[in-house]
């Protein structure tokens, strides 16, 4: 599974390379650097206090 694309992972609006994925009531938003082949992890948070994107 790539980084990218899942069934819970949506692309942040506004953000070339930005995600969040959703587990349970948590969402990790989270860079993708293809080129470097890294993901950065920015923000965990309960699903209702996350940043709206």
């Amino acid at each position: 599974m790539s980084p990218a694309h899942g069934p819970n992972i949506k692309k942040l609006r506004g953000e070339s390379d930005g995600y969040r994925y959703q587990v349970g009531g948590w969402r990790i938003l989270y860079e993708v650097d293809e080129a470097s082949k890294t993901v950065r992890v920015y923000e965990i948070s309960p699903r209702g206090d996350a940043c709206k994107h």
